[in-house]
């Protein structure tokens, strides 16, 4: 895997036991804070979290093209060979590890959004349900069905388009390969299941690192913990989420004071036309709106009001009739699921996540022999994976790309994108997210007149990767380079662009957010960033208004120190800009948002609270946390 700041499973074992705490109970909503009168709340609002589980993505591709990068078209450029295409719809053996961990792990019985929300309405209607499995008893099964899988047994289920010769040669293979990581004798005889129990424990309780599996280097303990999230309820999510920001001790000031989450932003993802796989029945992102329009309802806690997903290439499959007959999400991706979310759902926004292999804009244009658009996608759209067609697709993309643009200006909500060089759907196709790429939607009509919808772009404050602006295009360097010159930097070319736009009299609605800012958990780490903040801020002292605070858990969930985050991220905050890391923690988002009591956008929120019995509540709840 590549070692960047943003990958997921290379982190061990240590965070396993807080990634299962907090639910398993009924997860009632968490009490409104008190506190000593000689100590001051800081308030936070989380501008960037995610609270999925297993039925809500594309689970096996997720794990096994996102986060281990097996991607479907290899080589340094895609498209660069007959060798370099897979068919996208055939599981690999990697594929096949992963559908046999989430098996391990009880992944299926993970909770549908639709039986969630059913749950919940019946809470809300005074039905009360006793709690999910003790945490003790969720990874004694794992090891369980591992230690099954491993004696011969089978716990996945079939892999489509695979005979079951190729399965079980499959199956047979990924056992020797895990028993062989272990140190674990694979030849069958007395005693077997007794080593096969144990090779479960070594792979879930390691006391040691194990070897590469399957061509990946594969850390179970990080994976197991990964997957703790992906069995959990939703609502139980937001209930640990809020723990781990909430009575942090800090100073403010020279004063004692502790924080207070006022409002979660949680973001739904659609990566599943890209990565070959959709969520499942009960799952689909319509039944995802609805169940987190119910979380909304619920009374007690921060307030939860989160961004809708929205992908160009499913609109573009769905105009033209050719989304797959056996997916459960099949609804008009723009007006049967993103515009009631945000009109009448509660939602505050729309997630785009450019990554997966597109351009915020401009996609017509670009150059697609240096990036071609990939075979399976292709093939989706057009029956074959016809290349002169490249630009025919990109223009579809675009068109799909202007009509959620239009859309969120209309009804005043914001957009949240992903802005980090990782989570990519292919090799390179992370560069897709370089701020310089957003400019054409950032200057959409240009004031006065401007149809620009307000922009946050994700995981500002690496300084690692080289952007594309002035005028290197496509070829600049894929990679994370930490050597990268800091003004050439993605940081830079955001700065540089609200600067020109400031310059001209007008403060553009561009923002970005510091979540995932795993810099702040080392101390080393956390120096050189200290250094480059710094260094931005005596050329861009303005940024201290277009930064957000967020914390991309689940993905922070799993690193050692996350508890302590929101407490670190505001020492780190304050070191760099004073009394104005207020700012971050809150008010910018408020800006970005549109959010003030009364406000349009505060109205378009409070329209989900309507006829339910804790409407007032509700409504003084969210009032509270967008009061500025």
């Amino acid at each position: 895997m590549a070692g960047t700041r943003r990958t997921v499973l290379s982190l061990g074992a240590a965070g396993f036991a807080a990634l299962l705490t907090g639910c398993a109970t009924r997860c009632p909503p968490s009490a409104l804070p008190g506190l000593p009168g000689d100590q001051a709340l800081l308030s936070l609002i989380d501008g960037h979290c995610h609270l999925f589980n297993a039925k809500d993505l594309s689970a096996v591709r997720f794990i096994s093209y996102v986060i281990l990068e097996q991607y479907p078209q290899a080589g340094d450029r895609l498209g660069a060979g007959p060798a370099a295409l897979a068919d996208i719809d055939k599981p690999t053996p990697l594929d096949r590890l992963v559908q046999v961990v989430l098996a391990a792990f009880g992944a299926e019985m993970a909770p549908t959004a639709k039986a969630e929300r059913r749950r919940l309405e019946a809470e809300r209607a005074g039905v009360t349900f006793r709690g999910v499995p003790d945490d003790a008893e969720v990874l004694d099964g794992a090891e369980r069905r591992l230690a099954r899988f491993l004696a011969g047994g089978s716990i996945a289920p079939p892999s489509p388009r695979l005979t079951p010769a190729e399965q079980a040669a499959v199956d047979e293979s990924l056992r020797s390969e895990l028993l062989d990581a272990v140190g674990i004798d694979p030849g069958r005889g007395p005693g077997f299941r007794v080593r096969a129990r144990e090779a479960a424990r070594r792979l879930l309780r390691p006391d040691r690192a194990t070897p590469p599996v399957v061509g990946a280097q594969v850390d179970f303990p990080a994976i197991f913990g990964f997957l703790g999230l992906f069995r959990r309820y939703r609502h139980c999510l937001v209930e640990t989420l809020t723990g781990l920001q909430r009575d942090k001790p800090l100073t403010v000031g020279g004063r004692p004071a502790r924080t207070n989450p006022q409002l979660l932003t949680p973001a739904m993802v659609d990566y599943g036309r890209w990565l070959g796989q959709d969520p499942e029945a009960g799952s689909s992102f319509l039944d995802q709106v609805e169940v987190w329009t119910e979380i909304s309802r619920r009374a007690g806690g921060p307030a939860v009001h989160g961004y809708v997903a929205y992908c160009p290439l499913r609109r573009v499959l769905f105009k033209n009739g050719l989304l797959p007959p056996q997916s459960a999400c099949r609804d008009d991706p723009l007006d049967a699921v993103v515009r009631p979310a945000l009109e009448t759902g509660g939602f505050l926004g729309v997630k785009l996540y450019p990554p997966m292999g597109f351009m915020p804009a401009g996609n017509a244009g670009r150059d697609f022999e240096l990036f071609p658009i990939p075979d399976n996608v292709l093939k989706q759209r057009f029956g074959v994976a016809d290349r002169s067609r490249m630009r025919e697709l990109a223009a579809e993309i675009d068109a799909a790309l202007d009509e959620v643009y239009e859309l969120c200006h209309r009804v005043g909500a914001p957009i949240m994108a992903h802005g980090g060089n990782s989570v990519a759907a292919n090799r390179c196709t992370g560069k897709f997210a370089d701020p310089y790429f957003w400019r054409p939607v950032f200057d959409r009509g240009g004031p006065p007149g401007s149809t620009a919808p307000a922009v946050m772009l994700a995981h500002f404050g690496s300084f690692s990767y080289r952007s594309a602006d002035p005028g290197r295009g496509l070829a600049a360097a894929c990679d994370v380079n930490d050597q990268t010159p800091i003004d050439e930097t993605w940081e830079y070319s955001l700065c540089r662009h609200i600067g020109e736009r400031r310059a001209a009299g007008s403060a553009p609605p561009v923002f970005a957010d510091v979540s995932m800012f795993t810099e702040v958990l080392k101390p080393v780490e956390r120096g050189r960033a200290l250094g480059k903040f710094k260094a931005m801020v005596e050329r861009f002292d303005f940024m201290a208004e277009h930064l957000v605070y967020g914390t991309d858990w689940s993905m922070l969930a799993q690193r050692n120190g996350a508890d302590d985050y929101a407490a670190l991220v505001w020492r780190f905050l304050e070191d760099v800009f004073g009394e104005r890391a207020r700012l971050v923690l809150r008010d910018n988002f408020l800006r970005y948002a549109g959010l003030a009591p009364g406000s349009p956008a505060f109205e378009r929120l409070a329209v989900a609270y309507r006829g339910t019995a804790a409407e007032a509540a509700l409504r003084s709840r969210l009032e509270a946390a967008v009061r500025r």
